[in-house]
């Protein structure tokens, strides 16, 4: 039991160097495409876990979604009272 917690520790401590220091050695192109497809897995993950694991139905996944990619490209592209805002700075915590 003790070494199966080990290795996921370790597994997941590697998977996260991994994914920190992929972008430094791929193009802004490859960096921007796996950014696009980490947003979608971690979409598919929660709608999995949701509807997997509880049974339940979800229409409010694609709402959020989209209402959190609206307003960060307003917040980006417009800002608040015309100063752009960087998309990292947009992502928040709901707590």
């Amino acid at each position: 039991m003790r070494a199966k917690l080990w290795l996921e520790l370790t597994g997941f401590a590697l998977l996260t160097l991994i994914v920190a220091a992929l972008p430094r050695f791929v193009s802004d192109f490859r960096a921007r495409e796996l950014a696009i497809l980490g947003m979608y897995f971690i979409a598919l993950l929660g709608l999995s876990i949701l509807t997997g694991y509880s049974g339940q139905i979800s229409l409010g996944h694609g709402a959020f979604m989209a209402i959190g990619g609206y307003t960060t490209a307003v917040l980006s592209v417009d800002g608040v009272y015309g100063h752009q805002i960087r998309d990292l700075w947009t992502i928040r915590s709901p707590a």
